[in-house]
């Protein structure tokens, strides 16, 4: 017989010191080494959001729930899931050891505050056995190579925190550190431009973005002086043209190489095709007499889509103002950040909206004694009746399919440990919307008769 795992079981817990663990630097595919640990709590800080975890930590405290796991290879205890939350703990023990920008909030929060000094952790096997567990929790591929441009990042915020290239040169010989810092700082000018789309701009704020063509443009020698930018020899840092002339060509490069209109093996592959496409939009050189750094340019975030739930087509035809705001409401909401209230405002319209609708068409629910109320349930199985009766079997089918999320619907409504996801939502809404349609059709035929009447 198949036995199923129970890793609660098979992976011990432990107790250790802060102290004791070590963030896991093999995650990131980077030649660093103990020494370097600091570096990752950088990289943490300035690109992973570990701030937000170090606050939640600070305003609720370390849920139970939230057990790192960790492996022990050399003799340490290597962090391979929860590298956020221990660099939150590593700062909060050691202030200093916390990116610049961050150590001064970071010592004021804690003074009068006495921070925790050991955890509990679960031992894995092995990394194999932790890629497994990573995939099926996350539903994704673990243990990805870096970008380049990740890379870039990594590196620069240690620039950021006051680490010269230079001493990032001697630290890490290993590494072109000036082709790094000059894809993070070109990266940079890309999302200050701007003539691209917001659509552009959001590809390209992704750390995953492909760089890789670019870089074959802005080594080009050619393009460097079309453009109106050059490179310090010795870190690889940008002066460029700050000017809407620059912003133009930039941004056509840009979104180029977004729409997939160039490539490194198409368009740009050699000096003569790069030639050929950059005379193609630039016909003089940019005037290179005054240049500027990287930080004259700065970055514009993207802007935040919000996907909402209900369509502007879906408009009552009840005359009940209660439905008309719960609605209204409903329609601003953002159900992929809010989920859950999302999901217990739409039980409460499909409740209301079917006993207004039997009320309007002189089908009215049956009445209780006095001291009972008509539910959810009651509501459901009187849409069932109605449109049994009337032989629309299409809506009766939709009611049968919402009445399968009823139990769903009132453990979101009842039980505290019960929650929904966005997509459940989503399903709740795609299935509950044609009831709605239908209902608010059927009144408005209803309004019209009585008009001409």
């Amino acid at each position: 017989m198949n036995k199923i795992i129970n890793l609660q079981k098979e992976w011990k817990e432990e107790d250790v010191l802060i102290d004791e663990l070590y963030l896991d630097e093999d995650n990131i595919r980077l030649d660093i080494n103990e020494k370097d640990q600091k570096a990752l709590i950088t990289d943490l800080f300035s690109n992973e959001q570990a701030m937000k975890v170090f606050e939640s930590i600070y305003k609720n405290g370390l849920f139970p729930d939230e057990v790192p796991v960790i492996i022990k290879e050399a003799g340490k205890n290597i962090v391979v899931d929860g590298n956020r939350r221990v660099a939150s703990l590593k700062v909060m023990l050691r202030p200093e050891i916390a990116p610049q920008k961050y150590r001064t909030k970071i010592e004021k929060l804690m003074k009068g505050y006495s921070p925790i000094e050991k955890i509990k952790i679960i031992v894995a096997p092995d990394r194999k056995a932790v890629d497994n567990y990573l995939a099926a929790k996350h539903t994704k591929t673990t243990r990805l190579s870096w970008t380049a441009l990740r890379r870039s990042y990594f590196y620069y915020a240690q620039k950021q925190n006051g680490i010269s290239v230079e001493d990032l040169i001697i630290r890490y010989s290993n590494k072109d550190i000036p082709s790094y810092i000059k894809m993070y700082e070109m990266h940079q000018i890309a999302l200050s431009l701007d003539n691209i789309s917001e659509d552009v701009r959001r590809v390209v704020d992704k750390k995953n973005f492909k760089i890789s063509t670019l870089e074959r443009l802005y080594n080009d020698k050619y393009v460097q002086e079309k453009l109106g930018i050059s490179f310090n020899s010795k870190t690889g840092e940008v002066s460029a043209v700050k000017n809407k002339e620059f912003d133009i060509a930039y941004s056509k490069i840009i979104t180029d190489i977004v729409e997939k209109k160039i490539s490194s093996r198409k368009e740009i592959k050699d000096e003569k095709d790069r030639k050929k496409y950059i005379d193609g939009f630039i016909a003089k050189k940019i005037s290179s007499k005054v240049k500027v750094g990287v930080s004259k340019f700065t970055p514009k975030s993207t802007k935040k889509i919000i996907e909402f739930l209900i369509p502007d087509t879906i408009v009552s035809t009840l005359n009940s103002p209660g439905i008309d705001r719960r609605i209204a409401e409903l329609k601003k909401i953002d159900y992929k950040r809010f989920p859950n209230i999302t999901t217990d405002a739409l039980r409460s319209l499909l409740e209301v909206v079917l006993k207004k609708y039997f009320d309007r068409i002189n089908n009215p629910m049956p009445k209780k004694s006095a001291k009972k109320y008509n539910y959810l349930l009651d509501a459901l199985s009187h849409a069932k009746r109605h449109f049994d009766g009337i032989g629309n079997q299409e809506i009766k089918q939709v009611i049968n399919l919402i009445g399968e999320d009823k139990d769903f619907f009132d453990m979101i409504n009842h039980n505290p440990s019960a929650f929904s996801n966005p997509q459940k939502t989503k399903d709740l809404w795609d299935t509950m919307q044609e009831l709605f349609i239908f209902i608010f059709d059927d009144v408005e035929k209803i309004n019209k008769k009585k008009i001409k009447k």
